[in-house]
């Protein structure tokens, strides 16, 4: 059931359960044999690496995300992961330890807005 897998996803990153909630989050994508949600669950892999740091892991899976249809052909789904996706490639090469101040923060408040918590 994919989205009792993204729950439990969002829930598992929510208790610092990393690797719990990226299985799950892969598992999603497995069940998801008509692909319909397959990019959204790739958004939050990204999400997910870019939180713990894992840039060049995050970036393929937003370039991944961006290949697959958006649920519905949603306009906005497709704009949003427009403007990730180019985030994810500026940091792509970059350690979390050189990030300014603002940049942390402004990151930390993307992950935050687009996990749900």
């Amino acid at each position: 059931n994919m989205p009792a897998l993204n729950i439990l996803g969002k829930l598992h990153w929510r208790a610092g359960r990393y690797e719990e909630a990226e299985a799950a989050f892969k598992k999603a994508i497995e069940a998801d044999i008509a692909g319909r949600n397959s990019r959204g669950f790739h958004r939050m892999l990204a999400l997910l690496n870019l939180d713990l740091g894992s840039n060049q892991e995050a970036f393929a899976h937003m370039k991944k995300a961006i290949e697959l249809p958006a649920a519905g052909g949603n306009d906005k789904i497709i704009k949003t992961d427009e403007i990730l996706y180019q985030i994810f490639e500026d940091f792509k090469d970059r350690k979390p330890i050189s990030y300014t101040q603002s940049e942390g923060e402004e990151l930390a408040e993307i992950i935050r807005l687009l996990r749900g918590f």
